[in-house]
């Protein structure tokens, strides 16, 4: 379906979140496939901490990519959990829960399972 306003709309997408968060509530990877030139639009922002382009020629790229993305997910799945143990005796049902938790000021704004720097995701 080329041509029907997709990246646009992703991109649009990306830069009302960019204008509307700071980079302590979110972090952005900028990953194109298609090596369009979008990325240079984004790149200053400091929420992006990493701008990858033109995935789909590069295969082992995108393999190395989405096993990162595994990885994290799963990284921040037990220090959501044991956030959780230490606050409530049992893990967070959700995030809002550990948002909740901040809040509440049961649990530190600077705990971050969600923080991601070059040197913290090797």
């Amino acid at each position: 379906m080329t041509g029907s306003g997709k990246s646009q709309t992703l991109m649009s997408i990306l830069l009302s979140l960019l204008t509307t968060h700071s980079a302590d509530r979110l972090i952005v990877i900028y990953a194109d496939f298609k090596g369009e030139a979008g990325a240079d639009s984004f790149r200053n922002f400091p929420q992006v901490v990493a701008v990858i382009s033109n995935m789909a020629e590069k295969k082992s790229l995108a393999d190395r990519f989405a096993e990162t993305l595994r990885g994290e997910v799963a990284r921040r799945e037990v220090l959501l959990r044991e956030a959780g143990r230490r606050v409530q005796g049992s893990a967070f049902n959700s995030v809002t829960e550990y948002e909740n938790a901040i809040a509440a000021g049961t649990i530190s704004p600077r705990f971050r399972p969600y923080s991601w720097s070059p040197t913290n995701s090797r």
